[in-house]
């Protein structure tokens, strides 16, 4: 399994509040494992090719480099644990919304010739992987179900439509 929860007592009482996700065992880099990270690993790739293009003006990423890099940033985050539920739930949530808000500009790079249909598709298809990864990470089986019941409701925030 990727990592395990740990229950951190205070006093006699548990508190879901103080559950605190560890690290990777063994690895400087634990991101270099996690799923979320490896799928957004493809978008970055995805991005760079678009912007390896022979062209004479390349194109103009930057909000979706941007977004690319702020989700990176949660997702090593993640990866490298020592956080409480509602932080690890946050980070999660937040990359997702992040995802989708990536996702809403492609068809503005594609309208302003800065990528192909295909090149946004894929790119697409990379962040709905992404999303994907992060609600298994949500779904993990080593959840305790006291810590799973004590987190909102993924419905609304979890939507992996645009």
């Amino acid at each position: 399994m990727w990592a395990r929860f740990v229950l951190m007592r205070r006093g006699m009482r548990t508190h879901t509040s103080h559950l605190v996700v560890p690290p990777a065992p063994d690895l400087l880099f634990p991101q270099r494992d996690f799923p979320p990270y490896l799928a957004l690993d493809r978008v970055r790739r995805s991005i760079d090719s678009v912007l390896a293009r022979q062209c004479t003006q390349p194109p103009d990423l930057d909000r979706l480099q941007a977004r690319v890099s702020a989700i990176a940033q949660r997702l090593v985050s993640l990866a490298h644990g020592q956080l409480r539920l509602f932080r690890w739930y946050r980070r999660i949530a937040v990359s997702v919304q992040m995802c989708q808000r990536a996702r809403l500009t492609l068809p503005e790079y594609v309208r302003i010739g800065a990528m192909s249909d295909a090149e946004a598709a894929a790119i697409d298809r990379g962040l709905g992987d992404v999303v994907e990864r992060l609600r298994d990470e949500l779904m993990r089986p080593e959840l305790p179900t006291e810590a799973r019941a004590s987190l909102p409701s993924t419905e609304s925030t979890l939507d992996p439509s645009p």
